[in-house]
């Protein structure tokens, strides 16, 4: 993340190298990653990204492979996300867990689905269950606040701010010095 340049210089090499080899799901795979690379560049958008994704899926499905689904997963997450399909991007990331867990990845938190749960078509106490049940034993803190907007919106509303405000001084202490404070403020709100 922090040499973005580089990165998509790895993965145009990966993929070239892949395609020389006659590997296509992991030529796939690479143009993929890049793709969603240079999309968090600003150099690449949804629908190029959801096409080479969609293009991948069926090679890894048949595959087995799910670290590459991972990926590819994330990449069709970042894809809704950008169209603002709350509902596809939860579904996307939610895939995404469930392949990284089954590759063996220790998973932290929901990789966002949590946003796109809360924010999406769902009632909020389907949220509050399906989020419950994605977080399992690793919650993220950020996933935490999310949960809190939930409880408020279900009228419990000290749970919800004491579990905010905890969740936003936990983002706090990792470094992320706004985030919590908006989803904060949107559970006072409500």
């Amino acid at each position: 993340e922090g040499d973005l340049p580089r990165a998509i210089a790895v993965t145009d090499a990966a993929a070239e190298r892949a395609e020389r080899a006659g590997d296509a799901r992991a030529a796939a795979l690479a143009r993929t990653v890049g793709a969603k690379i240079r999309a968090d560049a600003g150099q690449c958008g949804a629908d190029e990204l959801e096409r080479l994704a969609r293009d991948a899926l069926p090679l890894l499905e048949a595959a087995g492979d799910d670290d590459g689904l991972a990926s590819i997963w994330h990449a069709l997450g970042l894809a809704a996300n950008v169209r603002s399909s709350y509902a596809g991007w939860a579904a996307a990331n939610e895939q995404a867990v469930l392949h990284a867990r089954r590759a063996g990845h220790t998973v932290v938190g929901s990789w966002f689905a949590s946003v796109g749960i809360v924010i999406g078509p769902l009632p909020a106490d389907e949220a509050l269950a399906k989020l419950d049940t994605l977080m399992a034993d690793q919650p993220h803190p950020g996933d935490l606040l999310m949960r809190s907007v939930l409880l408020a919106m279900l009228d419990r509303v000290e749970e919800a701010l004491a579990g905010a405000l905890a969740s936003a001084e936990r983002l706090r202490d990792l470094g992320f010095t706004d985030a919590g404070d908006v989803w904060t403020a949107e559970a006072a709100l409500i």
